[in-house]
C-alpha cells in the first residue's frame, strides 16, 4: 500500500512548485505556481493520471491564485491531460479573467471531442468556497452516502 503524504506535506510542496495531489474519496487538487510551460504541464498531467487512475469519476480543484503566464502549448496539453478522465465537476480558485475565458474555452473544446460532456468549471475567490461547491456537487450527483471509487 502506497502511503499518501499528509495534507501539510502536500501544501508545503505545492507552495514551491506546480503539482497535483489526490484527496480521498475522489478529489484531485492541481496547484499552479509561477509560469506554466509544456514540461510543467506534462509533469502535472502525469501526476493527474496517477492520482485519478482507476477512479470511476473525479472532481478537480484547480488553484490558479499563484499562476503566472501559461504558454499556448501548456494550454493544449492541459486539454489533452484531462480528455480521458471522467470529470464529475471542477472548481477553480483565483483565476484571472483571462484564465477564466481560456479555461471555459478549453472545456468547450473537450466537449466537442468527448461523448460525455463536462460542465463548465465553477470559479471562486477562495479555496473554502471551491471546496464547498465540490461537496455540494458531490451530494447532488452521488448522494450523501454514495459509494465512490
Amino acid at each position: 500500500m502506497e502511503l499518501q503524504p499528509s495534507r501539510e506535506e502536500r501544501v508545503r510542496a505545492s507552495e514551491r512548485q506546480s503539482s497535483v495531489h489526490f484527496e480521498p474519496p475522489d478529489l484531485c487538487v492541481a496547484v499552479f505556481v509561477g509560469d506554466i510551460d509544456a514540461p510543467v504541464m506534462l509533469r502535472m498531467n502525469e501526476q493527474l493520471r496517477r492520482a485519478a487512475g482507476g477512479l470511476e469519476h473525479v472532481f478537480l480543484l484547480v488553484d490558479q491564485s499563484r499562476a503566472g503566464a501559461v504558454t499556448a502549448e501548456a494550454r493544449r496539453l492541459s486539454v489533452e491531460g484531462t480528455k480521458d478522465l471522467n470529470i464529475a465537476d471542477s472548481a477553480v480558485v483565483g483565476a484571472s479573467f483571462h484564465m477564466r475565458v481560456i479555461m471555459s474555452l478549453a472545456v468547450r473544446v473537450v466537449n466537442l471531442i468527448r461523448k460525455k460532456k463536462v460542465q463548465l468549471p465553477g470559479f471562486f475567490a477562495t479555496e473554502a468556497d471551491a471546496r464547498e461547491y465540490i461537496a455540494e456537487r458531490r451530494r447532488i450527483l452521488f448522494g450523501d452516502g454514495a459509494e465512490r471509487h
